[in-house]
């Protein structure tokens, strides 16, 4: 059995090595972004941005939100998560997302969602094996504004 792992809500020193975690997942995001959207989501109800922690260092985070439509009623939904490669395969990111689910209960929520890119098969694996179920394929489509 490795060390425990800690997660807590991402703080603002936390900002560099988000910045780090990110690139690994192919985005490259800037400080000054990690540390505006921390600001805009800090303590906020709906939305919650949690980091693992081993000994002390940070090596993933995971980012989960309340979301809503008049179709669909209300659910949770992780819109990120990432484990440093080193720390794959030891349960962080197992962690991240039961922490995640304990938030989304928390929130009087019954439903958890999460996408990930068809391209990402290890992750879809991951995730079923979490008891996650395919529900639905899409198609993304962005205009810039």
């Amino acid at each position: 059995m490795g060390p425990a792992i800690h997660i807590r809500r991402a703080e603002a020193q936390d900002a560099p090595v988000l910045v780090e975690l990110c690139c690994h997942l192919g985005y490259q995001v800037t400080l000054a972004q990690v540390h505006q959207h921390l600001e805009r989501h800090g303590p906020e109800a709906g939305h919650c941005l949690l980091v693992a922690l081993l000994e002390g260092a940070a090596v993933g985070w995971l980012e989960v939100a309340l979301r809503a439509a008049l179709e669909s009623g209300t659910w949770a939904e992780i819109s990120g998560l990432v484990v440093h490669p080193s720390h794959q395969g030891k349960g962080v990111g197992r962690a991240l997302v039961l922490e995640a689910r304990a938030w989304a209960r928390s929130q009087g929520l019954a439903r958890l969602r999460v996408r990930t890119r068809t391209e990402r098969e290890r992750t879809s694996g991951f995730y079923e094996g979490l008891g996650f179920r395919l529900s639905k394929q899409q198609r993304i489509y962005d205009l810039d504004l």
